[in-house]
C-alpha cells in the first residue's frame, strides 16, 4: 500500500508509490542527459517539433490540392493516361502522382475513381474491380 506524504500545500496529500524518481535523482538524470546530448532548451525542441508539424501539414495540403487537380484533369481528358498493365482493359487507366497510383474507369459521360493507393503495394486487381 502506498504511503502518503504531505505536499508543500497544507492539507493536500499525495501518494508516494516509489515509481517516480526523487528530485535529486531526476536532476542527476537530466544533467547526464544534457551532457550527452548538449544543452537544448525545451522551447527549442518544441519549436522544432511545431515547425516540422507545420511543414508536414503544408506538404499534405499541397499534395491533396494536387490530387484534386489531377482528378479534375482526368475528367477532362480520361484517355490521356496509360492503360493499367495488369488489367489490360481499354477503359481502365491510371495516373501516377508521386508515389500514388490513381486508377479510374471512364465511360462516355463520367469517370469513376476505382482506387488511390501507394505504388509500393501490390496491385490487387480483383479487389479493385469488385468494389
Amino acid at each position: 500500500m502506498p504511503r502518503l506524504k504531505l505536499s508543500r500545500k497544507k492539507g493536500v496529500k499525495q501518494a508516494d508509490t516509489g515509481l517516480t524518481p526523487s528530485n535529486e535523482e531526476a536532476k542527476t538524470r537530466l544533467e547526464k542527459w544534457l551532457k550527452q546530448f548538449g544543452r537544448v532548451t525545451l522551447s527549442r525542441i518544441l519549436n522544432q517539433f511545431v515547425t516540422a508539424l507545420r511543414t508536414t501539414l503544408f506538404i499534405a495540403k499541397l499534395s491533396g490540392d494536387r490530387v484534386f487537380e489531377i482528378v479534375e484533369n482526368i475528367g477532362k481528358f480520361p484517355q490521356m493516361r496509360r492503360i493499367v498493365p495488369k488489367m489490360n482493359q481499354e477503359k481502365i487507366r491510371e495516373n501516377i502522382f508521386e508515389t500514388y497510383r490513381i486508377i479510374y474507369r471512364f465511360y462516355e459521360n463520367k469517370v469513376e475513381i476505382l482506387s488511390v493507393y501507394h505504388s509500393a503495394r501490390l496491385l490487387n486487381v480483383q479487389k479493385i474491380l469488385n468494389n
